[in-house]
C-alpha cells in the first residue's frame, strides 16, 4: 500500500548462497497452485456479491509472492544448492557429500527382552572406530538421562557440546538439538533421540478450571 512493490530475502541478501531441502520445488509449485485458486475464487464470488454486501477486492498473487518466473530470475545468477534425500548418479552439478539416513534401534524397541541401551552402546562403540559420534538430545534433562544411561552400560566419558566447534575428532559426545533423524557420513555419526527411543509425545499443559466454572 505504502511502495511499488515488496521486497524479498534476496534483496537483502544479494550475495548469499541459496540452500533447498529435498521436494522444495514441488511444495512451491503446490502452494502457488493453491493461492492462484484460492484468487480465482475470491474474484469469482466478487461478481457474485448482493448490494449492500461488503466486497473484498483480492490481490493478485504477483503482487505478493513470486510465480515461477520471478522464482527463475532471482536464483538464476546465484549459487543454488539443493539437498537431495536419495543417492543420485555422480556427475556434472552434483555433489555426494556421502550422509545417509543413520540408523533406528525401532526393531529392538519391541522385543522386551533386548536391552536398548546395550544395543545403542554397541553401535556407539562401532562407528567411533570410523569418528566422533554425536547424540543429538531434544532438552538439558534428556541428556543428561541418556548420559547416565550409557554411563551404566559402560560407555563412560561423553562430553558435552554446545555448537558444532566443540565437537572432537573422536570420542562420544552429547548435545541439545532437538533433530528429527540422525545421520552417518564417513567422518561423523549423528544419532538422535527418537533414532533410539522413538516419537516424543508431546502434550501442552492441561488449562485449569477455576472453581467457578467446575460445572462447564
Amino acid at each position: 500500500l505504502f511502495h511499488e512493490r515488496l521486497e524479498t530475502l534476496f534483496d537483502y541478501l544479494p550475495d548469499a548462497a541459496i540452500t533447498l531441502d529435498d521436494q522444495a520445488d514441488a511444495a512451491r509449485t503446490a502452494r502457488w497452485e493453491a493461492v492462484r485458486d484460492q484468487y480465482e475464487a475470491r474474484c469469482h464470488a466478487q461478481g457474485q456479491k448482493a448490494r449492500g454486501e461488503a466486497v473484498y477486492h483480492p490481490v493478485p498473487p504477483e503482487e505478493l509472492y513470486l510465480d515461477d518466473d520471478a522464482w527463475q530470475d532471482a536464483t538464476g545468477a546465484r549459487r543454488v544448492l539443493q539437498f537431495s534425500a536419495l543417492p543420485r548418479p555422480t556427475g556434472p552439478g552434483v555433489i555426494d557429500a556421502g550422509g545417509r539416513i543413520g540408523r533406528n534401534f525401532a526393531p529392538e524397541r519391541q522385543q522386551e527382552k533386548v536391552n536398548l541401551f546395550s544395543v545403542l552402546k554397541d553401535h556407539i562403540e562401532d562407528r567411533m572406530e570410523a569418528g566422533p559420534v554425536l547424540v543429538a538430545c531434544w532438552s538439558e534433562g534428556a541428556r543428561e538421562r541418556i548420559e547416565g544411561l550409557l554411563s551404566d552400560e559402560g560407555l563412560i566419558g561423553a562430553t558435552g557440546i554446545r555448537d558444532a566447534g566443540g565437537l572432537g575428532r573422536h570420542g562420544l559426545h552429547l548435545a541439545v538439538w532437538p533433530l528429527e533423524q540422525g545421520f552417518e557420513a564417513p567422518s561423523i555419526t549423528v544419532i538422535s533421540e527418537q533414532d533410539v527411543l522413538g516419537d516424543r509425545l508431546i502434550r501442552g499443559a492441561r488449562r485449569k478450571r477455576r472453581a467457578e466454572n467446575f460445572l462447564t
